[in-house]
């Protein structure tokens, strides 16, 4: 692994035998693929943006003749064109210019915002009309210092991020991450300050000292750590007992010597009954657990009854999933939520036009969108329209609807 052009991420160097499976597999062909009609204007763009960093280059370069540009100096152009003209910005608003184009290019050539996916699915197209072989790759970027552990970083759910790998030396895939950085820090900034609090530091720190101590011990370590101080203290314990039958008064000057002797806490005897207490309080602690949760699940049941709508919320998207499975339409797993809207509100737009549904399925993937990158919480008022949008959609695709 070679430190790529931004130090968030690497480049992945593929060995020679690699190269040849890619080669024999036909794998950098599949990323160059293509839809069969459409793209025409970003295809043209691309061509645009190369033909401007060729003459740039031949300007600065002092030549009579244009060079053929490189791919990787391709790349760059076509990277830099989205992240550094300032003609686009980062947003989560999935607002839609025109629905009738594709969702890239109206991003591209309308809107010009949105979060880091439409960034990433730009360049990619781009790079493959220019015969780069290119991909999206979904993964984190980020993170936020340790609250207990000096130089590790915590990385959370808000730093999910999209960006691009392209093969343009032969050697390997470079990465390319053509998001606006500057806007998309001050997004997570903002859910960041939201969610910071006592409470949610301590649940880090508890959560890492429990990876550590308990998850990630090996063998030798939970022998020593955990299975012998247990088998001590059993014994002690049943010793105990057997002495407190036979020789009550020896049992209690026994424990009353371990209390009374400050040296016995820090002896094998003294930590073993520390142990014993710290396991009768992790009992309780459990138990209290258990109780309050029971007590919130009974409490949500209540609160459903009263509000049913509100017990759907974080369901609503594989409510919609699930409507357009049962009629025959499933999104794949290279569409994103976006583009499967889009081929919802156009299999079914007969259906949607006359009950006025048809931009229904883009709202509903951008409150996903909302809710997946920027953490949003949806609002009463919010919660209420998806209830009615999702029920209207449901009576408008019913069988009964259509054949009226």
């Amino acid at each position: 692994m070679l430190p790529s052009r931004h130090p968030m991420y690497y480049r992945l160097d593929v060995s020679p035998v690699m190269r040849e499976v890619y080669r024999k597999s036909k794998y950098l062909e599949r990323n160059l693929l293509l839809p069969a009609t459409g793209l025409n204007e970003l295809k043209e763009l691309s061509r645009q943006i190369q033909d401007k960093e060729t003459a740039r280059r031949q300007k600065a370069e002092g030549l009579s003749n244009p060079r053929k540009l490189t791919r990787l100096e391709m790349a760059n152009a076509l990277e830099s064109y989205l992240r550094d003209t300032g003609e686009f910005t980062y947003s989560l608003d999935l607002s839609i210019a025109d629905p009738k184009r594709d969702p890239v290019e109206d991003f591209v050539f309308n809107r010009k915002h949105g979060h880091c996916e439409y960034f990433a699915s730009a360049l990619a197209l781009m790079l493959r009309a220019a015969k780069i072989p290119a991909r999206v790759v979904s993964g984190y970027k980020g993170g936020i210092p340790h609250p207990s552990k000096k130089g590790v970083l915590e990385v959370q759910q808000r730093f999910a991020h999209l960006w691009v790998e392209a093969w343009v030396d032969d050697e390997g895939w470079t990465t390319f991450d053509p998001t606006p950085q500057d806007a998309r820090s001050l997004s997570i900034a903002a859910v960041s300050a939201k969610k910071t609090t006592l409470w949610a530091g301590v649940q880090s720190t508890l959560s890492g000292l429990w990876s550590e101590n308990v998850l990630n011990m090996n063998l030798d370590r939970q022998e020593e750590s955990i299975y012998k101080p247990i088998r001590e203290l059993a014994y002690s314990l049943l010793k105990f007992c057997q002495e407190l039958f036979t020789s009550p008064e020896s049992a209690f000057q026994t424990i009353w010597k371990m209390l009374t002797n400050g040296e016995q806490w820090f002896s094998i005897g003294g930590g073993l009954f520390a142990l014993a207490i710290l396991l009768v309080l992790a009992g309780m602690v459990w138990v209290a657990r258990r109780l309050i949760r029971w007590i919130r699940v009974w409490l949500a049941i209540l609160a459903a009854q009263r509000n049913p709508q509100r017990s759907r919320v974080v369901e609503f998207y594989e409510r919609f999933v699930k409507l357009m499975k049962a009629k025959g339409l499933q999104r794949s797993a290279a569409q994103t939520q976006q583009e499967f809207a889009e081929q919802v509100a156009c299999a079914y737009s007969p259906e949607l036009t006359p009950k006025e549904l048809e931009t229904t399925p883009a709202e509903i993937s951008q409150l996903f969108y909302q809710v997946r990158f920027g953490d949003k919480k949806l609002s009463t008022i919010e919660l209420e329209r998806l209830e009615s949008l999702l029920t209207r959609l449901e009576e408008a695709l019913s069988p009964q609807a259509t054949h009226t």
